[in-house]
């Protein structure tokens, strides 16, 4: 069975990714796996003398992305996709690429921001670091783009 790894970022873009991952699923009858990556975070100890990290506010934002995932999972499973969901944290192209390779994923599911080239020369494109680092193909859906369902793809 086929495994699609499905970025989910909470960003408006997120349910275009996941409509789009539902629609290739049911067509190749694959399962699908719901990543949310928690980037690290450095917290100051308010007197700027060296570095601590706010425990509780981390456990917070795992407990609220694993809460936001199970919705989409429960979603999923009512369709009767088979779905698990990861909750990393760590820098996004390093967890994504990584837990694609643990998985052993044959698609990646990506939504496109479209920052500006700004906001791109400053910090960077999360998808075009994975590009570099990504064990398989990569499906990036543009804002307002997904497939109808019951599409038949093609090579499925």
């Amino acid at each position: 069975m086929k495994t699609y790894l499905v970025l989910l970022d909470f960003s408006p873009g997120s349910e275009e990714t996941f409509q789009t991952a539902i629609t290739f699923s049911e067509s190749a009858n694959a399962r699908l796996a719901l990543l949310n990556v928690i980037q690290e975070s450095i917290f100051f100890d308010g007197m700027g003398a060296g570095l601590t990290e706010d425990k509780e506010t981390v456990e917070a934002m795992f407990s609220e992305a694993r809460s936001a995932l199970n919705e989409y999972a429960k979603r999923a499973s009512d369709l009767g996709l088979e779905c698990n969901v990861y909750v990393l944290r760590g820098s996004p192209a390093v967890c994504i690429a990584h837990q694609a390779a643990q998985i052993g994923a044959d698609l990646i599911f990506m939504g496109s921001h479209a920052h500006g080239r700004l906001h791109h020369a400053l910090i960077g494109s999360t998808l075009e670091d994975v590009l570099g680092s990504a064990p398989c193909p990569i499906v990036v859906t543009p804002k307002g783009m997904v497939p109808k369902r019951g599409t038949r793809l093609v090579g499925s």
